[in-house]
């Protein structure tokens, strides 16, 4: 796995998933129409594209590699990490109440959680 974009990854997701709790506590549902959530869209669509180059490149190490890992596993996570982001993003869109809003913080904590097994699941190879 490449380690900088992991950090990147985990990075923008924690930072998006405080701006989701902010919005949680304050009973704001996610709405395109505010300026501050059109800005919390950038932040999601730049993890997400992340997320989809992380994809790609494990795919590749795993392939060009020759290190014993569970390609099972990794190809699972690899494969599931960026259906989160747009699935718990359609869901807070779609729920004008507060769960909304819980449903992409959780979402969100959830991505740098399997980032890191994707890790453990990569180092234990070596």
């Amino acid at each position: 796995m490449i380690t900088a974009l992991s950090i990147a990854i985990t990075v923008l997701a924690l930072a998006a998933a405080l701006w989701a709790l902010i919005k949680l506590i304050a009973d704001r549902p996610v709405d395109l129409r505010r300026v501050s959530d059109k800005a919390l869209f950038g932040v999601l669509a730049l993890t997400e594209a992340l997320t989809i180059v992380q994809a790609f490149a494990g795919f590749m190490l795993l392939l060009t590699s020759d290190r014993e890992v569970s390609a099972l596993t990794l190809v699972l996570y690899l494969i599931g990490v960026p259906f989160i982001i747009p699935i718990a993003t359609w869901w807070a869109l779609g729920d004008r109440s507060r769960a909304g809003a819980g449903v992409l913080t959780v979402g969100l904590v959830a991505v740098p959680v399997m980032v890191l097994r994707m890790h453990e699941l990569w180092s234990a190879g070596v």
